[in-house]
């Protein structure tokens, strides 16, 4: 009954570090869709030409506290 409940245990774990695994890759996916960073992908002056002066505005109003970080910002 030991060596049964330590396979259990096993599989449990593999099936865990299977899960782990798919969603690192997920976020991997995410962040590096063509194995570059997706801001580096995309440049801000594509979003520019777009949506005009309007986008200087709304990136400002939104940036109201400095980050040293990434932060998600919605037009």
């Amino acid at each position: 009954q030991m060596n049964r409940l330590r396979r259990m245990a096993a599989n449990f774990q593999l099936q865990k570090d299977e899960s782990v695994r798919k969603h690192v890759e997920a976020l991997y996916l995410g962040l590096y869709p063509t194995q570059k960073l997706q801001e580096r992908a995309v440049g801000w002056v594509s979003y520019l030409g777009k949506y005009g002066d309007a986008l200087i505005d709304a990136v400002m109003s939104q940036a109201v506290e400095l980050c040293p970080g990434h932060r998600e910002i919605f037009i």
